[in-house]
């Protein structure tokens, strides 16, 4: 509980140094280990030693130790752990964190400092082998008859073939701490949770996370934890690290109350997990803390996001000095009805993105009409973040734009690229969609005189992703000037089909973007490279109407790249196979490449039309380039050097590791195969 009880520790710590100096007693100032070594305390043998580690076990469980250290014991080894002396005092409570310790011959005792007996000593009454083990867990022993006597903590380890872990030892208890300490020894154990609904998230994740095997995981795309994510948010670089968020449920593998997970990086391939960033905690924003994204803007870093209550969406600011904790600001919302244009519906006004233009920040927003159901892309303005005038109407649909622009926009961005403004948005309910929502650029000019994005054509918009699992796109601008974009890596028409192992949604790997000629380009961050492993190439002649065995290509985390000559039928691979050809197939055909994937889906999707993607544009050279980024459950595909794109899930068994070229006609395909190792 250090950072909870700080204060309230810091406090008792100088009364117990006021009392003891009377007494010629030392000042505690060294019961939670936090100075990194056995200051203060008595070492005997060789059983304990000071740890900054935070995770236990192979599935990356949580010690939940409090601050940055605590003790572990050794297996085989022996030994003592002794305090220096000091008075019960207060309730007479002493509280600690404990874990391993499944046998009496390891304990905590309390002495009687004059008489040197035991007073009270306890081993860790709750070990479980299947759920309490190296975590952490909090006890708090009653001491009040021994008010004002002079004791010490002696930490034991009699075993040869038993442990023990101590951490964050507690004396001068007052009953207000006494209440929270027993909150927290509850919380501990699963039978209650934090008031502070970020505090109660960061805790179910952290007791709950270690369920899912680490080979189930992806191992380069993001994640929860644990439970359900969807779009991504805040994606952003701020104080030497690359920030993304994402809309997150913790405690279900479906969508529910949205809460900010977040994760940040220094090279878009590892991540790390951070705090909870906001949680639906606040009258404005009780159904969810929905869409939007981050900014700095004069020193501050800025999370701009839809707080969701029955029936109203308002947008909502939060603050932080650090880019880990968030207050929310006292004044929100900042946008609500009084700052909408006429025909605007307060019931649909989400997702805002944020940008900082030649010193004012700029806020894009989606809107639907009041009068209709369709909808538009609204321009607001500030000079100091917290208040907002309203700019004017990027673009808007009708029902004559149907077919790309579906009804209902989700989740705008603006950014420029080669001198040219690129909007990005997700429409809803886009007339015969094969995921019903879709993800479309707009390359135009945005006017920030009139806020409508001029020089653009209905003709000219195109579809960013053309496979199953691609939505509500956001970008970047990272500190080198490149244009980074990620994505949900699903679609909201279905659950994604890897749910049963515990978690549900992930983002795609992120993208540079370029703009040539009005055309949009996207490959894979050149970070990548980085965890390159076993590199492979060469030129096979795959046999007409054969399939090719290429064992260099077994895996499931892998960057291939088949290059060849079109000619008249079929020339693709196979990947995520078995034995006899079955997995997901890419091949090209007739100026377009086709993906298939019945064969990691196995009939999970009812929709007939959620196996085949059948659209995704070659450039038209002569020969054709297809790479694939594979990771556990998905393919992301760029053809030609970027100029499409296919992305999609399945549900691989470990026996499709396989991969096999095939062709109609006999055709020589060059293959480039890098492994992908994160360590």
């Amino acid at each position: 509980m250090k950072s909870k009880f700080r204060s309230l520790i810091f406090i008792s710590s100088i009364l117990i140094g006021l009392s003891s100096c009377n007494n010629g007693e030392v000042k505690l100032t060294n019961l939670g280990f936090e100075k990194g070594n056995f200051d203060e305390w008595t070492i005997d043998g060789d059983a304990f030693s000071i740890s900054d580690k935070v995770y236990f076990g192979d599935n990356n469980r949580y010690y939940f130790n409090e601050g940055k250290y605590h003790v572990i014991g050794s297996l085989s080894k022996k030994g003592t752990l002794k305090s220096k002396t000091f008075k019960v005092t207060n309730t007479g409570h002493i509280s600690f964190l404990i874990s391993g310790s499944k046998t009496n011959d390891t304990y905590v005792g309390v002495y009687d400092a004059k008489t040197h007996n035991v007073l009270t000593k306890t081993n860790n009454l709750y070990y479980d082998e299947m759920l309490n083990t190296d975590n952490y867990l909090r006890e708090v022993l009653d001491l009040s008859e021994f008010i004002n006597t002079n004791v010490y903590i002696k930490v034991v380890d009699n075993s040869d073939k038993d442990y023990i872990n101590v951490d964050d030892f507690i004396i001068d208890i007052d009953e207000d701490l006494l209440t929270e300490l027993m909150i927290d020894k509850n919380v501990r154990l699963g039978l209650d949770t934090y008031d502070d609904m970020i505090k109660a998230a960061n805790t179910y994740i952290k007791q709950n996370s270690y369920k899912i095997q680490a080979q189930d995981r992806f191992k380069y795309h993001v994640t929860g934890e644990i439970g359900w994510i969807n779009d991504p948010n805040g994606f952003s670089y701020y104080n030497g690290k690359i920030h993304l968020f994402y809309q997150h449920n913790p405690y279900d593998i479906k969508w529910g109350p949205m809460h900010w997970g977040h994760v940040t990086s220094t090279d878009f391939v590892k991540w790390n997990y951070e705090s909870v960033a906001l949680a639906p905690d606040k009258e404005y924003d009780y159904i969810g803390a929905f869409s939007g994204s981050a900014v700095e803007f004069n020193g501050k870093y800025y999370l701009v996001y839809t707080g969701a209550s029955d029936g109203k969406q308002v947008q909502c600011l939060a603050v932080s000095d650090n880019g880990i904790n968030f207050t929310k600001y006292e004044g929100n919302p900042i946008l609500d009805e009084k700052d909408l244009p006429a025909n605007t519906s307060i019931k649909d006004f989400r997702d805002p993105k944020v940008w900082v233009k030649d010193g004012t920040a700029y806020m894009i927003v989606s809107a639907r009409n009041s009068s209709n159901q369709y909808s538009k892309l609204l321009l607001f303005k500030s000079s100091n973040m917290y208040d907002w005038t309203y700019a004017g109407r990027v673009i808007a649909n009708n029902s004559n734009m149907g077919e790309k622009l579906g009804i209902m926009f989700e989740c705008p961005d603006v950014f420029e690229l080669n001198g040219k403004s690129v909007v990005i948005v997700s429409p809803q309910s886009v007339a015969g969609h094969r995921n019903a929502d879709s993800n479309v650029y707009i390359v135009g000019d945005l006017s920030y005189q009139t806020g409508n994005l001029e020089n653009w054509s209905y003709e000219s918009i195109n579809e960013i992703d053309n496979g199953f699992d691609f939505y509500a796109p956001q970008t970047m601008e990272m500190n080198d000037g490149r244009r980074i974009m990620v994505a949900w890596m699903a679609s909201w028409n279905r659950q994604p089909i890897y749910s049963s192992v515990g978690f549900a949604g992930a983002m795609t790997f992120p993208r540079e973007l370029t703009l040539i000629d009005g055309h949009l380009y996207q490959n894979p961050v050149r970070e990548l490279s980085n965890y390159y492993t076993d590199s492979y190439s060469n030129t096979f002649t795959v046999n007409a109407n054969n399939k090719l065995f290429v064992p260099e290509l077994d895996g499931f985390y892998q960057d291939i790249t088949i290059e060849f000559t079109p000619n008249n039928g079929k020339t693709g691979i196979t990947v995520f196979s078995d034995d006899n050809g079955k997995g997901m197939k890419l091949y090209y055909q007739n100026g377009r490449v086709y993906l298939e994937r019945y064969g990691v889906t196995d009939g999970y999707y009812s929709q007939t039309e959620l196996y085949n993607v059948t659209s995704s544009k070659t450039k038209g050279q002569s020969n054709v380039k297809i790479r694939l980024l594979l990771d556990r459950y998905s393919v992301e595909v760029f053809v030609d050097d970027g100029y499409s794109a296919i992305t999609a899930t399945g549900f691989p068994l470990n026996t499709q590791s396989k991969a096999y070229l095939f062709s109609d006609n006999t055709t020589n395909v060059k293959v480039i195969k890098n492994n992908i190792r994160i360590d």
